[in-house]
């Protein structure tokens, strides 16, 4: 049996053969640049974000008509968990004995509950928690702790019913250095 040589013509056998391969070789490189860039088929978890509840909520300190951002101390947002950092701040926030502070989150929702411990500076053991004024939802807090500097380590907790799983889950706790003066 003799083998007819292809010459290439369009519409041989060959010339659709060599289409088909170019054509598949083609469409698979571009779905693998694809996957390796910024594109819907990106796999990659992005930078500081959840699955779909937006950016890890930060936690503001407000005193004075001032917003103090504090350090994040530790976290685990919609199963995205760090363990506590330990660092605190290196500049503490001049606050009177008696007057009070307010925390607020920049989150998608607000959390259920908020916890203001009071943490010894050197050693960081908690001493004492803040006590929130009145039954208000304003998270605001008297300075009711002795002169000198001590943390503020404060936790918004977000708990999401069983009967809402849209709703976010999880904690962020921040740490602000106050130092209480008269």
């Amino acid at each position: 049996m003799m083998m007819r040589k292809n010459d290439g013509r369009p519409g041989s056998k060959f010339t659709i053969m060599a289409g088909i391969v170019a054509a598949v070789v083609i469409i698979a490189g571009v779905i693998i640049s694809s996957a390796l860039t910024n594109s819907p088929f990106d796999f990659r978890p992005a930078a500081n974000t959840t699955q779909n509840f937006g950016e890890i909520p930060q936690v503001i300190m407000l005193y004075d008509g001032k917003e103090y951002r504090g350090m994040m101390w530790s976290r685990d947002w919609n199963g995205q968990e760090t363990s506590s950092i330990a660092s605190i701040p290196e500049e503490s926030v001049n606050v009177n004995k008696g007057s009070t502070v307010q925390f607020i989150t920049k989150a998608s929702s607000q959390p259920d509950t908020f916890t203001i411990e009071v943490l010894d500076v050197t050693n960081r053991n908690q001493i004492e928690e803040l006590q929130k004024l009145g039954n208000g939802s304003a998270n605001t807090y008297v300075i009711n702790i002795d002169k000198g500097e001590s943390i503020l380590k404060a936790t918004a907790e977000w708990s999401n019913s069983i009967n809402d799983p849209t709703e976010p889950t999880g904690f962020v706790t921040y740490v602000f250095k106050v130092n209480v003066t008269s």
